[in-house]
């Protein structure tokens, strides 16, 4: 009833702590007429058949992961991966690009500033979150930590204006963008359907859609994104890496796709015939979800099987719990990628499943990530 209600739910104050690095007004706060104008805007990107446009920069991305964790391997095959710094440039590399058309090469150890910024940034706001004393805004920007996320905001806020600027001045001088650029300029590829591209013109055209609120749009993309893809990505090696029937199966299911040809091109029709990878991510979501808790504070009061809650309360919904709960998951602590193949998926309450939340508010990017 939280998930599906028509009333415009708003989040908890938590929430506000992103407001100085991406605005007031953005896709994860909005409600009402700026929620639907901010999705409307945004969708475009992310729809199925544009996801095919960016093949290209998942197939470069995910080759040079593998041969990383494969130097990794070569160098000291007795020692345990630490997966998250690898998958996390990886991720960070294909949403810079898909988002902005920029190439930050973080695999190649370039912009690494950019992202030693936001991984600052991420744990000052979980270190906030957690201490009462800093939610007043007064407070908090006086302190050390204050200072020091107000600095790596400003850092990668200069990045990103730097592209956009880029950008803008393409798209003011051409009626359209080619699919891929030949300049030297390592910042600038990416193609027609980039989501800074599609900003930028309604920017260009209405002058009350301001820069700034392109990059935050672009901003809260890239920090969304990141953390959903790392978390998936890291999780899921690491189950296939403790269940080794899964990665068995992972592999049979790929040399069907594949047969002799292991250097080719991954393309989108090959990618959907990959069930049962699909099933490993979806488990791996479902034992860590890259959001374990979501909120709403209510608009109006809430009947929830007979029991009414007022207007005002702050609730939460906790997606961890609920993914584990035996109700709906059979041996719910177990990797068992199969019960995503099974009829249990039928019988299963549509909302017991929920790794991008659940609704008309759901995850934009649930197909770039699946």
């Amino acid at each position: 009833a939280l998930l599906t209600s028509s009333v415009n739910h708003k989040k908890p104050f938590l929430y506000d702590f992103i407001t100085p690095w991406l605005g007031p007004l953005n896709i994860l706060v909005a409600t009402g007429e700026a929620w639907r104008f901010k999705r409307k805007l945004m969708t475009p990107a992310f729809h199925f058949r544009v996801l095919d446009n960016y093949m290209r920069i998942f197939n470069e991305n995910g080759d040079l992961l593998v041969k990383h964790l494969c130097s990794v391997v070569d160098k000291s095959p007795d020692e345990p991966i630490r997966l998250f710094k690898s998958t996390q440039r990886c991720a960070m590399d294909i949403i810079g690009e898909v988002t902005m058309g920029a190439k930050l090469q973080l695999q190649e150890e370039k912009n690494l500033y950019f992202m030693r910024a936001f991984n600052r940034v991420m744990f000052l706001l979980s270190v906030r979150a957690f201490r009462p004393w800093l939610w007043i805004q007064t407070i908090y920007d006086n302190t050390r930590e204050g200072k020091v996320f107000r600095a790596d905001l400003q850092k990668m806020m200069t990045f990103t204006y730097s592209v956009m600027r880029k950008r803008k001045d393409k798209l003011q001088c051409t009626d359209t963008l080619p699919i891929s650029d030949t300049e030297n300029d390592e910042l600038i590829s990416g193609g027609e359907t980039t989501l800074m591209n599609i900003l930028l013109r309604k920017h260009i055209q209405d002058s009350s859609y301001t820069l700034g609120d392109v990059r935050n749009d672009i901003d809260t993309i890239i920090a969304a994104g990141n953390d959903t893809t790392t978390t998936c990505m890291c999780w899921t090696l690491h189950y296939l890496g403790l269940y080794p029937e899964v990665q068995a199966k992972v592999h049979e299911e790929l040399d069907e796709i594949f047969g002799n040809d292991t250097d080719g091109e991954i393309t989108a029709t090959q990618i959907r015939q990959m069930k049962y990878l699909e099933c490993c991510l979806k488990e791996a979501l479902r034992l860590y979800p890259s959001f374990p808790v979501i909120g709403r504070v209510l608009d109006e009061e809430l009947t929830m099987e007979g029991h009414v809650i007022p207007k005002g309360v702050t609730c939460f919904i906790s997606i961890y719990s609920l993914h584990r709960n035996p109700k709906y998951f059979k041996d719910p602590e177990e990797f068992i990628p199969e019960r995503f193949l099974s009829e249990e998926i039928k019988t299963r309450h549509p909302f017991s499943y929920i790794p991008f939340s659940g609704g008309s508010k759901n995850c934009i990017g649930t197909q770039t990530l699946l």
